[in-house]
């Protein structure tokens, strides 16, 4: 606690802001995405065309967000911000109107791409002037999208006993509360101007930096082990160990462990280990997540299971972009954490797709030797993790949006 307190006081006061800001629009974010379905479902429309919206909605966020980053990049981080802000409390809003499937989608994509404008904004809010302190700072972050991830569906839930669409109301308020915070803070702390040479070749440039792309393509293995997770394991849960309600169970201890361990188990990998070295335990754990599957089909070892799995979601996803932090130019600090997020569209898109023929080949060959593949898989990606140790050397961040001895008065 005195630990995670002393990071806080280190940090910048325009990202403690950014950290409220992240509480705010997670709550309104997670009080949304467990109901939609229920929503569509009550108008009648068929499961097939739920999963499309589903599916529309991850697209157009996780495959913008670097090209949000990048318009942060060129146009200045407040900007991008605040229209993303604007742009997602409009999708929030118009779901409250959405009785016909255009404006459903229509709804869907400004949700999506909202957030794609949003999440690396407020990255790199974070991690500017907090160079020191970035990995603790980004464990911080994800501590706060967990607080919301927990405290959102029970908040949603009230509210769904009222009205659905009370739901969609109160969304769109948290964000234009955050726009609200965000823009007058920001319009006081972030210099704005356009970067010079930031231009879209430089966005192509980025393709080309064999590094960033080594590092999104490697941990795409992560995401692809961790979509099990949410697809194989529940399924096992109701197949092998014939206790379907075990699945809120494991799901719950996930969260809480995420919220309570986050932010302590991260500083302390971090300050015994290099940042290749923390992915590499990740992964290793994800390797021991799925090798204690073959030892027994009891709870108790799908408790294990889910603990170290947590260990190894504590530990990679911050390092992630930490390190993309590292290796971006001062004036791309935006489009290279939105690049990384491809490892999530990678990972996590042959996941859905390989996970589900997988998990129906484990269950006529031995569901045992599904978990051993896993295994493999784990392994391989602490062998591709493991040439990184070369890039983890800290490049110059300069003054991207304003002189760091400004930061340091404010503190």
């Amino acid at each position: 606690m005195k630990s995670l307190i002393h990071t806080y006081k280190q940090m910048t006061s325009l990202s403690k802001t950014a950290l409220l800001g992240i509480i705010i629009s997670s709550l309104g974010t997670f009080m949304f995405m467990p109901y939609i379905s229920i929503y569509l479902s009550d108008l009648g429309y068929s499961t097939a065309f739920i999963g499309y919206v589903l599916l529309l909605f991850s697209f157009s966020q996780q495959g913008f967000t670097f090209f949000g980053g990048f318009l942060g990049d060129r146009f200045g981080t407040k900007m991008i911000c605040i229209i993303g802000l604007v742009i997602r409390s409009l999708g929030y809003g118009l779901f409250i109107f959405s009785f016909n499937k255009p404006l459903m989608i229509c709804s869907t994509i400004l949700v999506g791409f909202g957030g794609a404008l949003i999440t690396p904004s407020l990255k790199v809010v974070l991690a500017f002037g907090n160079e020191s302190i970035r990995s603790a700072v980004f464990a911080l972050r994800n501590t706060a999208v967990n607080f919301g991830g927990a405290l959102g569906p029970l908040i949603g839930g009230i509210l769904y006993l009222l009205n659905i669409q009370i739901i969609f109301i109160f969304a769109a308020i948290s964000h234009l509360m955050v726009l609200i915070i965000m823009k007058k803070t920001m319009g006081v702390q972030l210099k704005e101007k356009t970067q010079a040479g930031v231009s879209f070749t430089n966005m192509l440039n980025i393709f080309r930096d064999k590094q960033i792309v080594y590092l999104t393509f490697a941990v795409s293995l992560f995401y692809f082990l961790y979509m099990q997770f949410n697809l194989s394991i529940p399924l096992y849960t109701k197949d092998f160990l014939g206790k379907p309600e075990y699945v809120s169970l494991i799901f719950s201890f996930n969260g809480v462990l995420m919220i309570f361990l986050q932010y302590p188990i991260m500083v302390f990998f971090q300050n015994k280990f290099k940042e290749y070295q923390v992915l590499m335990l990740g992964m290793l754990f994800m390797a021991l997540a799925f090798t204690s599957l073959t030892l027994a089909n009891e709870l108790y070892m799908l408790m294990i299971f889910t603990f170290l799995l947590t260990l190894g979601e504590i530990l990679i996803p911050p390092m992630i972009d930490n390190m993309a932090s590292l290796l971006a130019p001062q004036h791309l600090l935006g489009s290279y954490l939105g690049f990384v997020v491809f490892s999530f569209m990678i990972g996590g898109g042959l996941g859905s797709i390989v996970g589900g023929y997988g998990y129906d080949w484990g269950v006529a060959n031995g569901i045992h030797w599904l978990w051993f593949i896993y295994v493999s898989i784990a392994a391989l990606g602490i062998a591709l993790i493991w040439p990184m140790k070369k890039m983890t050397k800290q490049t110059n961040v300069g003054e991207v949006y304003e002189s760091s001895t400004v930061h340091k008065s404010e503190n």
